[in-house]
């Protein structure tokens, strides 16, 4: 950012100036032509600092000398004061702005330690100013700058990985499209996501990043949808997972306990075993008791009223990796696990299941250990995170998250949280995620969780978020150099989470409505008025 004499000069520092903030007396005639914007980034010349300063602006006021306040009692009055004419010579904008910094030796923005001169110059910052701050070494591009369409911006995937990730939004703010994105960026630079999909919304990525390139997993093969079935081996789940699976209360302590000593009578002797094994196991143990207990009938009935079965297979599991089969964890794949079929309960164990499996191969991959490995770091995406990780009650997915959450980065293994409700999410879960993007969030509650959890949300920059466009966001945290409002790319394909056509649905199925009606008129209904047959 070395000083230019070509720069747009846009106005004139004025007032008191702090290390942190100043106040601009803006140019008049940029007011109509060329205004300035809020979060648009402005330069700062300082006598002591050989390069130019970044700031941004954080509000604008407009007003004007010449129409003061005790002048216009009634909305009338204006139309006697516009006579007068040149009203415009009157008017005068004000920007406060927040310093930011100068690109030192090390490539950091270093933040000044004392104020600009009251009266310097202020001027636009230009896309070769600002380009080189919001690229990053082999970053991947999410989107542009809201107030510069013109500059690039690029987050550090490495950063993303170590430190996780939080993007949220209401609904229909833009997440999935941002996930979307991420996942165009990571498959560019050969690397590897996972998508926990609840809503079986990113299959169809595969129509941008073709078939060799995405893998999708269901609990159901499907061959016309390409879905392959993700299977899970029984005896490879312990007590809780079993315990998350009959949904069994926190309190049914005498359940759980039968329970685990059947599981541990299984594991003990070795092999595979399934639900039936399992079963058998509770009935031995109450064998020679004097009567079967309440408890573990309860048990067997909550055993038989578990749908979702076909996941569970006595000998078979998707493997972790496998260079010649299809697997969970590849180079260069976007691995997507649909359970939008299953009930939370289940999805809440596949997700411990599949998190905690890629947490140990993340640690058998790093340490060298025997077992199934990752082959190279993993990003894992948990859509609806508020189900998997709440911030109140409790799920058998949550001290697994929170594990990786803590861990993962050592191991490989990144996290990355997609809700719309943060307030719902895991605080401690949340406040590991140091890289945020954050799209509309309007509700009160989401808000003060998020000003809690998100130590790089400044006051001016949370201020932006009611007010955000739908792929607008804030992107904070070490994936970026600096903070900033940005405008999302929008992603080429489709994606199932996109918004319905109501009012074009309803008038094709009004067609269709209309049409089976006009071929019901063309049948006599002969049972209409039988006076005829049986008068």
């Amino acid at each position: 950012m070395d000083k230019e004499n070509h720069l747009e000069k846009v106005g004139v520092i004025v007032g008191t100036t702090t290390v942190a903030k100043i106040l601009i007396n803006v140019d008049r005639s940029a007011i109509r032509h060329n205004p300035l914007q809020r979060g648009e980034f402005i330069l700062l010349q300082y006598p002591t600092i050989k390069q130019s300063v970044l700031a941004v602006i954080t509000e604008l006021g407009l007003s004007n000398l010449l129409i003061p306040e005790t002048l216009v009692r009634d909305p009338q009055d204006m139309e006697k004061i516009k006579l007068i004419g040149g009203l415009e010579e009157g008017e005068q904008i004000f920007a406060e702005a927040k310093i930011i910094g100068y690109m030192g030796d090390s490539g950091k923005i270093i933040a000044p330690r004392h104020p600009p001169v009251p009266g310097s110059y202020v001027y636009k910052a230009s896309k070769e100013v600002l380009e080189p701050l919001f690229t990053q070494d082999n970053g991947i591009k999410i989107g542009t700058l809201l107030a510069h369409s013109e500059v690039p911006v690029s987050t550090d995937l490495g950063e993303i990985v170590r430190r996780h990730l939080a993007i949220l939004a209401i609904t229909g703010g833009g997440k999935g499209n941002t996930v979307a994105i991420l996942a165009k960026g990571i498959l560019s630079l050969g690397g590897s996501m996972i998508i926990i999909d609840p809503h079986e919304e990113y299959p169809q990525t595969r129509n941008v990043f073709g078939d060799e390139k995405v893998l999708v997993f269901a609990s159901e093969a499907d061959s016309i949808k390409r879905y392959r079935p993700i299977r899970f081996k029984i005896s490879n789940l312990d007590a809780e997972e079993l315990a998350s699976l009959f949904e069994l209360p926190r309190g049914a302590t005498k359940q759980y306990s039968i329970l685990k000593s059947a599981v541990k009578t299984l594991k003990t002797a070795g092999g595979n075993w399934d639900f039936n094994d399992l079963k058998n196991a509770i009935i031995e143990i109450q064998e020679g008791k004097k009567e079967f207990s309440t408890s573990a009938e309860g048990l067997l009935a909550r055993m038989d009223k578990i749908t979702d079965t076909l996941i569970f297979d006595p000998e078979i599991e998707t493997p972790l990796h496998d260079p010649d089969n299809p697997c969970l964890v590849r180079p260069n794949q976007l691995t997507i696990v649909n359970v939008s079929s299953l009930s939370l309960g289940t999805q809440q164990l596949i997700v411990q299941r599949l998190l905690k499996r890629i947490f140990r191969g993340g640690i058998a991959w790093r340490r060298s250990f025997l077992g199934e490995k990752i082959p190279a770091p993993v990003l894992i995406v948990v859509e609806e995170a508020h189900n998997f990780a709440p911030a109140k009650g409790d799920a058998y997915s949550l001290s697994t998250l929170k594990k990786i959450a803590a861990e993962g980065r050592k191991f490989g293994v990144g996290l990355c949280i997609v809700s719309q409700r943060p307030g719902k999410v895991h605080p401690d879960i949340l406040s590991q995620c140091n890289s945020m993007i954050i799209l509309k969030i309007v509700n009160p509650f989401d808000q003060q969780n998020l000003e809690q959890s998100a130590e790089a949300l400044s006051k001016d920059l949370f201020e932006n978020l009611p007010g955000l466009n739908v792929g607008e966001a804030v992107v904070i945290g070490p994936a970026i150099k600096i903070p900033a409002v940005i405008k999302i790319d929008k992603f080429e394909g489709k994606l199932g989470g996109d918004d319905i056509d109501i009012i074009n649905m309803w008038k094709k199925a009004n067609k269709e409505e209309e049409k089976n009606q006009s071929k019901k008129t063309e049948i006599p209904n002969f049972m209409a008025d039988d006076s005829e047959l049986f008068g």
